[in-house]
C-alpha cells in the first residue's frame, strides 16, 4: 500500500501515478497489479511493435538507398525519415495514455501540432502548420473530449480537467491570430468558438465539480 504525498490517499496495486492527482508515487514494496493484463495480450502487443519497427526501419533504409541512387530527385528521404519519426512519436503518446482517453487527446494536441509545424518548416514553410494544423488540433481536442464524455457518459472527474486544458489550447490560435500569422482565419475562429463553448459549459454548468478537480490537482 502506497500513500500519495500530495493528496494523501492510499493506492494499491503498485501503480506509478496517483489515480486522483496523477502525481508520481514514492517507491515502496512491490505489489501485484490490481488487474494484471493477460500474458497473451502483452506478447501480441510486443510482437506488433517489433513488426512495426521492422517495417519502419526497412522502409526508411530503402528510401535512403533509393534517394542516394537518384540524387537529382532531391532530398526527399529526409521527409520520409521525419514521417517515420512522427509516426513513432504519436504511437508512443497513444500507448502511454491508452487507458486515459481524455488525457490522451490533451497530449496528442501539442504532439500533432508540433510535428505539423516541423513538417511545414522542413518543406519550405508555407504557413499551413499555423493556419490549419494548430487550430484544427486544438478545436479537435475540445470536440473529441466533449463527444466522448457525452457518448460514453463519463463521470465528471474523468473529463472536466482535460476539457479545461483542451479549451486553454484555444488561446494558442488566438495569439497567432492577433499577431497576423494565420491566413485564412476561419479555422482559428472555429477553434475559438469550440473553446469558448467548453469554457462556458464548465463555468456555468459544472463550477463545483471543476473546483473540486482543481483542488485535487493543485491543492487550491
Amino acid at each position: 500500500m502506497t500513500v500519495c504525498p500530495k493528496c494523501r490517499v492510499q493506492v494499491r496495486g503498485g501503480q506509478k501515478l496517483c489515480p486522483l492527482c496523477q502525481s508520481p508515487l514514492p517507491h515502496s514494496q512491490k505489489e501485484p497489479p490490481l488487474y494484471p493484463p493477460p500474458a497473451f495480450r502483452r506478447r501480441r502487443r510486443i510482437f506488433a511493435l517489433k513488426l512495426m519497427l521492422f517495417f519502419t526501419l526497412l522502409f526508411a533504409a530503402a528510401a535512403v538507398v533509393v534517394n542516394r541512387q537518384l540524387p537529382q530527385s532531391g532530398n526527399w528521404d529526409r521527409l520520409v525519415l521525419l514521417g517515420m519519426l512522427s509516426l513513432w512519436l504519436l504511437t508512443g503518446v497513444v500507448l502511454w495514455e491508452r487507458h486515459r482517453l481524455p488525457r490522451l487527446f490533451c497530449l496528442a494536441f501539442p504532439t500533432a501540432a508540433g510535428l505539423c509545424c516541423l513538417w511545414d518548416g522542413v518543406t519550405g514553410w508555407n504557413g499551413w502548420g499555423l493556419s490549419y494544423a494548430v487550430p484544427c488540433a486544438a478545436g479537435g481536442t475540445v470536440l473529441l473530449i466533449g463527444l466522448m464524455a457525452l457518448l460514453l457518459r463519463m463521470p465528471p472527474e474523468l473529463y472536466l480537467f482535460p476539457l479545461l486544458v483542451g479549451a486553454m489550447y484555444g488561446l494558442v490560435p488566438l495569439v497567432l491570430l492577433l499577431q497576423d500569422r494565420v491566413q485564412p482565419a476561419l479555422p482559428t475562429y472555429i477553434c475559438l468558438g469550440l473553446s469558448a463553448a467548453a469554457l462556458f459549459y464548465l463555468l456555468l454548468f459544472r463550477p463545483r465539480e471543476l473546483g473540486r478537480e482543481l483542488h485535487k490537482r493543485f491543492l487550491l
